[in-house]
């Protein structure tokens, strides 16, 4: 995930061995909607990370791609965005092929 912007991309980077040379990160995610402020699922508090690859449900060359959201407000706020939207502790799951 991007650490600009409360991770609103998920990027990658590649190498020929753990050790690297890597390269510079490019997008596979542009948008994440959870920091997205044209989004429903949008708060000024969210924030996301882990953005990770699953190489167990990849079908040919489509990526299945995992990431969480949390938010910075206080979740014992009886109104607070997150209290009242709890999708922000599932992992989210994407396909970004598609």
């Amino acid at each position: 995930m991007s650490i600009r912007n409360n991770g609103d991309q998920m990027l990658y980077q590649t190498a020929d061995a753990p050790e690297g040379p890597w390269t510079e990160p490019n997008v596979l995610i542009g948008s994440i909607p959870e920091v997205d402020s044209k989004s429903l699922r949008y708060d000024k508090n969210n924030f996301c990370y882990a953005g990770k690859e699953h190489l167990e449900f990849a079908h040919g060359r489509n990526l299945v791609v995992t990431y969480v959201c949390n938010s910075y407000e206080d979740f014992e706020r009886n109104t607070s965005f997150i209290r009242k939207n709890l999708f922000l502790y599932r992992p989210i799951v994407k396909n970004p092929s598609h």
